[in-house]
């Protein structure tokens, strides 16, 4: 893995989770002089050597160079959870798609033998009050033909959703910065144990409706 700045990290970062696209990030590759001197040369000159151009093609190669060789993988989904954490009480009009990734983090992933790591259950209160009633095959089937105009007064409520899960994510956020979550490289993580008992309990939080 490479050693780089804060600054030059969260674009790598950015980039592998599409908040920046490749145009972007091929700029910030080229006019940033600071990169050279962070990365070792052959793999500075790899990056330098990808096809930009061919946006669909570099994507192939590039993301995984930049995820296997240049970012530490548990530096990522520590940067992924409180980027989203601070995404969403920023943004409630994107809160479905917040709460999308906030489950796939909840949920973790799989590696090569199968194994789950980087699950992050005290996402729950969250990740499982996702919006799947805002999918439109679900609203087609509760709704049919009228599916249209709930989706529009759900949209227009989001607010009121958005206003009861605001407590649970600045208390992960605080927990973090608080150290009372700790991240490990192996994707573990440490938990104060009260507030394992708040965040982790098996009785989720459950939305209320208007």
């Amino acid at each position: 893995m490479v050693k780089l700045s804060k600054e030059n990290e969260v674009h790598f970062f950015e980039f592998l989770s599409n908040q920046i696209d490749v145009h972007e990030f091929e700029r910030f590759v080229y006019e940033n002089e600071s990169l050279r001197s962070e990365m070792d040369s052959q793999k500075y000159n790899k990056l330098i050597s990808f096809n930009f151009k061919n946006v669909e093609g570099v994507l192939n190669e590039l993301v995984p160079f930049v995820s296997n060789e240049i970012i530490k993988e548990s530096s990522f989904f520590v940067w992924k959870i409180k980027n989203r954490l601070e995404l969403f009480l920023n943004e409630p009009e994107n809160i479905k798609e917040h709460l999308d990734e906030m489950y796939n983090l909840y949920f973790g992933i799989s590696d090569a033998s199968g194994k789950l790591k980087f699950a992050y259950p005290f996402l729950g209160n969250l990740a499982l009050n996702y919006f799947y009633w805002l999918e439109e095959d679900y609203l087609k089937l509760y709704y049919g033909s009228n599916w249209k105009s709930e989706y529009e007064k759900i949209v227009k409520n989001f607010n009121f959703y958005h206003e009861q899960l605001i407590p649970y994510a600045q208390r992960i956020l605080s927990a973090i910065n608080n150290k009372e979550i700790e991240f490990f490289n192996d994707g573990t993580y440490f938990i104060n144990q009260d507030l394992k008992h708040i965040l982790e309990s098996d009785d989720v939080y459950q939305l209320k409706h208007i």
